[in-house]
């Protein structure tokens, strides 16, 4: 995994490759996969090792794309020190981000629905988000983000899926 600025800076360099993988499979039925989405695929199996797949659920709109980043135990969450960045498209009011090369251990996840497709989460007064944001673990967000224990899951060497709804204010 490549390093890469905070959570709340702007497009940055280095960016991991955008991994489009969705878990739609409850809206699709029984229908044949010519009959899906092209590209997508499904998240819902079991994650190869190494992969940490993170679902993500109840987006306002499919406009934008969902910047999806994990932090290592010890970073500085959800400020600075994420590993990785994965922006990933969203359909029917869902999205998914799969990290791969992920080391077994402990990690959070910090979301933004970037509607407006700026690469930032767009803030109003105070600083409070206008866009959709979320946390590993669904940590609820009080007076400011969760603390890294309120978001931490682990990984183990056999990978990993966790789903996580979005929230807006």
């Amino acid at each position: 995994m490549r390093p890469e600025v905070g959570f709340t800076a702007g497009v940055t360099t280095g960016i991991a490759a955008a991994t489009l993988a969705l878990a739609l499979t409850v809206g699709w039925g029984s229908a044949s996969a010519a009959d899906r989405p092209h590209g997508l695929l499904n998240t819902i199996a079991q994650p190869a090792p190494g992969e940490l797949r993170v679902i993500l659920e109840g987006l306002r709109s499919d406009a934008g794309r969902t910047i999806c980043r994990i932090y290592p135990e010890g970073a500085n969450f959800p400020r600075q020190g994420s590993v990785e960045r994965v922006d990933a498209a969203i359909a029917n009011g869902r999205s998914a981000c799969v990290f791969s090369g992920v080391a077994p251990g402990r990690y959070a996840v910090a979301i933004a629905h970037d509607e407006d497709g700026d690469g930032a989460v767009d803030r109003g007064l105070l600083g409070v988000p206008t866009e959709g944001f979320a946390f590993s673990q669904n940590a609820r967000v009080r007076l400011g983000p969760p603390d890294f224990d309120e978001a931490a899951i682990d990984v183990p060497a056999a990978g990993a899926a966790i789903r996580i709804q979005m929230t807006y204010l």
